[in-house]
């Protein structure tokens, strides 16, 4: 009869719901991985991990969207049974009741999945800001030793002084301008007074 097939149907359909369960179970725990994944990469500011991230993002992306699609069709096939074994069929209504606990997993995981990717998003403009914070000092006063020396000894008198860069070139390393030109100066004066003598 109709209802026997529509029974025999249903418990065909068990089978499938079982398959969408084992599904949803997977996604969950690719889901406390990425999970774990974002949270150690909030204390790291330099070894993050991202390329794990987007493949897991990716991947749950995909598995929400597919099972999504699963239980849709999932809640629709039961439906039609259900009309066709009656209101009062306990074998329907176990089927529907099996539907609403498996869209109540995904939804609870699909939650979970965007906050998850909302700290993410988080956690990355919070690097940024901390990168550029770090960085930032550093390049500027590396920036000014290389640069050279202050400008009170830009308009010194070695600068005029055709000998100070050679008189300079057999003394002692020089690491920035500063010192290069006060030693320099010093030679000048010390030159100068030991020449008339």
């Amino acid at each position: 009869s109709e209802k026997a097939a529509a029974v025999v149907s249903l418990t065909d359909f068990h089978s499938a719901a079982s398959a969408i369960s084992s599904e949803i179970y997977t996604t969950s725990q690719k889901l406390q991985e990425l999970s774990r994944l974002v949270r150690d990469s909030s204390r790291s500011l330099f070894n993050d991990p991202s390329e794990k991230i987007s493949s897991y993002v990716h991947s749950i992306s995909e598995d929400i969207r597919r099972l999504n699609g699963k239980l849709e069709s999932a809640q629709q096939y039961v439906q039609t049974k259900k009309e066709a074994l009656g209101k009062n069929s306990q074998v329907a209504d176990h089927s529907v009741m099996v539907v609403g606990e498996l869209k109540s997993s995904l939804i609870n995981a699909t939650k979970s999945f965007k906050d998850v990717v909302q700290q993410r998003t988080e956690n990355v403009k919070a690097q940024q800001e901390r990168k550029k914070e770090f960085g930032n000092p550093s390049a500027s006063k590396a920036a000014k030793l290389l640069r050279g020396r202050p400008k009170v000894y830009g308009k010194s008198p070695a600068g005029d002084s055709g000998g100070a860069g050679g008189a300079g070139g057999g003394g002692l390393p020089r690491p920035d301008g500063t010192l290069a030109v006060r030693e320099t100066w010093s030679e000048n004066g010390g030159r100068g007074s030991g020449g008339d003598g």
